[in-house]
């Protein structure tokens, strides 16, 4: 039996987050749900589709080498509807919710009755999704993980000797994980922190509901933060991913590409922070340089990967990086 393989589609962000100095009272950022493709042998899960089918279809193609209709299952870890966007146009696919947010999709439509803001978040035919089996294939187990929703379940398996959880809103990102912290939408936050703590045993790597993959290891609730924070501000592909590398008060950019008014984009989605607050850009290949890149990150020190040393406070904080 081979290893189970994992990928994600998209790094998740959200409306707000109040780690990043914004309010819970105003929405910053678009919403995207982290999205994660899942292969256990001849079993494709697809888990929360977060953008239309036809932008979905790109990423499988791009990511995983899949088409749509290579995929078996679809589960949404909760009813909301950025976790099960275009979810019955996955012709071959069974959607699957847990039995228990399939009571919280109707409970929460009779609530929601007459707000139409209340109402879009329940919007779509809840008779699409049956309630999930114990296990989505032989080693893709559910785990529940309330909080967020009542009946929030995420998924639980192990890769390469980790054991993985995808977990739904629950778990925002790290910020959140890190603070035993729920959303500024969450239905019960007591119930939140333990399902938190409850995930900090259990698992080796978190993929969170909206944000990227992290290790358990280095975020556990309650810990002593690392100096150096390191973020993928995009995925990986022919040429490589750009990262935001966060020491002290110092932000630096690594391995920019693409059009720069994406990158000013995805800069501001993943972080909070705009050109202006970034202090170097490293780009380790001086042919990918664009001389426009500094309208874009107006007060940084572009860096090369040939002959440039870094400053002085740059190198200090750079050199506590565990492994780096």
């Amino acid at each position: 039996m081979g290893e189970i393989e994992w990928k994600l589609l998209t790094i998740g962000n959200l409306s707000r987050n109040k780690y990043w100095g914004e309010s819970d009272s105003e929405a910053y950022h678009p919403v995207l749900a982290t999205t994660t493709v899942i292969r256990d042998n001849g079993t494709v899960i697809l888990v929360d589709p977060s953008q239309p089918f036809e932008i979905m279809k790109k990423k499988l193609a791009k990511y995983c080498c899949l088409a749509p209709e290579d995929v078996d299952v679809v589960f949404a870890t909760h009813y909301h509807g950025d976790h099960r966007v275009d979810a019955d146009k996955y012709e071959n696919a069974v959607c699957y919710m847990s039995q228990d947010s399939l009571h919280d999709f109707e409970n929460f439509r009779i609530k929601a009755a007459g707000d139409k803001a209340m109402e879009a978040l329940a919007s779509g035919n809840s008779e699409l999704f049956l309630p999930a089996p114990s296990r989505l294939s032989d080693r893709v187990v559910l785990y529940p993980l309330p909080g967020h929703t009542p009946g929030l379940t995420g998924l639980m398996f192990e890769s390469e000797k980790k054991r993985v959880l995808v977990a739904g809103d629950t778990i925002m990102g790290e910020e959140y994980f890190e603070n035993r912290d729920g959303y500024w939408f969450n239905e019960n936050l007591e119930i939140t922190v333990q399902s938190i703590l409850k995930a900090a045993e259990d698992a080796d790597i978190i993929i969170p509901g909206h944000g990227d993959v992290f290790s358990v290891l280095r975020h556990m609730p309650g810990g002593e933060r690392c100096p150096v924070a390191l973020r993928r501000l995009n995925l990986p592909d022919k040429k490589g991913c750009t990262w935001l590398i966060r020491a002290g008060a110092v932000n630096l950019v690594l391995n920019p590409y693409g059009d720069l008014e994406t990158l000013k984009t995805v800069l501001y989605d993943r972080s909070g922070l705009k050109g202006e607050d970034i202090d170097g850009v490293i780009i380790p290949e001086a042919d990918r340089y664009d001389p426009q890149i500094t309208e874009l990150f107006p007060k940084a020190e572009i860096l090369t990967a040939a002959g440039q040393a870094l400053g002085a406070g740059i190198k200090e904080e750079w050199e506590v990086w565990p492994g780096g």
